[in-house]
């Protein structure tokens, strides 16, 4: 399965913003695109690794704040704001889940 234009635009607005931020470690694409599965329908999902000591920092700005990667209709906050669930206004769907390694 080949990656779509606007799953690829997603990934490069993603991959924009969490390169930008000094508390981001790393981030990998995860989920059915990450395993190279998926379809046109898939949702991208991306693990972001966050500096030690950063993890509720990080999640905080970017549950306020998506500016730099969409802009959200739908931001739904689960597992205490571990993973932001998204949707866009033109139907793009991101997960980001955070982590840290402590």
């Amino acid at each position: 399965m080949s990656i779509t234009a606007e799953q690829r635009a997603l990934i490069t607005a993603i991959h924009g913003a969490l390169q930008a931020d000094a508390d981001v470690e790393a981030a990998w694409l995860a989920g059915s695109l990450g395993r190279g599965g998926g379809d046109a329908f898939s949702d991208v999902d991306v693990l972001v690794l966050a500096a030690d000591g950063r993890l509720d920092e990080v999640m905080a700005r970017y549950a306020g704040d998506l500016s730099a990667i969409a802009e959200p209709v739908l931001v739904n906050p689960l597992f205490g704001g571990r993973v932001l669930n998204v949707v866009t206004a033109d139907w793009r769907r991101f997960d980001l889940s955070f982590i840290e390694t402590a």
